[in-house]
Formats: C-alpha cells, sequence, structure tokens
C-alpha cells in the first residue's frame, strides 16, 4: 500500500481531523467478476448481480460471453494457439435489459453480429475505454473487426444521482440472444463489474481507521 507523508498546513489540518475525532468520507473504486454457466439450448438468460451493505455504487458492468466444445480439454481450449473465435459456437447477444432494484434500463438499440449490426455495442466498448482510462486517442482503441471476434458488452450505470443511496444494490441482467446456447457445449458469462465504495475513516484521537 503506498504512503503518503503531509506536509506544512496539510499534516497540521490532518492532525488536528485525528486529534478531533472528526469522521471523513473515503471513496475508491473497486472492481469484481463473476462467472455463470449457462444451460443449452437457451434463447434468454438472466443473471443476478448484488452490491451490499450501502457501500457498493456500480458505475459499470462489462460482461463476455465464452463457448468450450465439451469435446475439446480445457487445457487445449485455454492454450493461446487454440483460437477461441475460431470456433463455430459465438453467441450473438440481441440486447440486454438491466433492472435496477426496482428501475428497468434498457437500450433502445439491437444487435445482430451475423448480420454485422453490432457497430453500437462497439462504440460503448470505445467510450468506456475513453472514460474510464482516459484514452482518446482512437488508434489505441481495439479495431471494429477484432471486436466482432471477441464480444464484449459494456453497460453504463454510472448516471446516477450522487446522493442516490441503497441499503442492498440488486441489478438483475436479461440477455437475449439472436439463436440459442449451443448443444455439447460449456456457455459461460463473464460480468466484471466496477463500482465506487463509501467509507468513512474515524479517529479514536490517536490514528483513523475505516468504520465502515
Amino acid at each position: 500500500m503506498p504512503v503518503v507523508t503531509p506536509a506544512g498546513l496539510f499534516k497540521e489540518e490532518l492532525t488536528n481531523i485525528v486529534r478531533n475525532m472528526e469522521e471523513v468520507p473515503m471513496l475508491f473504486r473497486g472492481k469484481k467478476i463473476e462467472t455463470f454457466v449457462i444451460p443449452p439450448s437457451l434463447g434468454t438468460f438472466s443473471l443476478r448481480l448484488i452490491f451490499g451493505d450501502g457501500i457498493d455504487k456500480p458505475r459499470l458492468i462489462v460482461t463476455g460471453v465464452q463457448v468450450k466444445p465439451n469435446d475439446i480439454a480445457n487445457d487445449q481450449f485455454n492454450n493461446s494457439i487454440f483460437n477461441v473465435p475460431a470456433v463455430p459456437h459465438q453467441i450473438d447477444v440481441k440486447k440486454i435489459t438491466i433492472t435496477f432494484n426496482d428501475k428497468i434500463i434498457t437500450t433502445d438499440y439491437v444487435n445482430n453480429f451475423s448480420r454485422n449490426e453490432a457497430a453500437r455495442w462497439y462504440n460503448d466498448f470505445k467510450n468506456f475505454r475513453k472514460s474510464y482510462y482516459g484514452d482518446i486517442e482512437e488508434e489505441n482503441q481495439v479495431d471494429y473487426q477484432d471486436h466482432y471476434l471477441y464480444r464484449i458488452n459494456v453497460l453504463d450505470l454510472s448516471k446516477q444521482p450522487e446522493i442516490t443511496t441503497y441499503g442492498t444494490a440488486n441489478i438483475r441482467l436479461d440477455s437475449e440472444l439472436n439463436g440459442i446456447t449451443p448443444e455439447d457445449c460449456t456457455t459461460t458469462v463473464y460480468a466484471l463489474s466496477f463500482f465506487d465504495r463509501m467509507s468513512m475513516l474515524k479517529s479514536d484521537g490517536t490514528k483513523q481507521y475505516v468504520v465502515q
């Protein structure tokens, strides 16, 4: 963990906060990844993500789907020489509807990779890179052909009122496919969530510690 040594007036101000036992809000961005195995022959499926205790505010969710034929060994499938996108079992996500607690959030467009109609998924991914990583150089972006092969869906939940608080943040992702999940394969969905975690620092008069 990095250690910062304050200087001058800032050190005096921090010392006074500790001595006066003031509570100080602290915010940092966290992330977690969850995996879900989807049964075969489904044209729709739902995922549930939970952010608990009123301290996690979800901002972005990035999802991707991987299909592994059951007759291929795990070590071969995970080998970098094996070209996963070349497997003829690509999942074509048509639409994702988000239910955030009691609020339904849905995109106003549908996608079809088989008809090369996924430009808006691609734009969402590029905007995520630009906003989250601060990378605005177009030549640094993943090109459309690579995005077509490695299909990443970005769901933006960042536009929430800052005063919004939750006892527990429940998110359900309802996915509709162009087609169905294949037989004789293991279909796995990965959901990478970025969230703001809000905590409080409190002092006992000599040091600070996290109370929430």
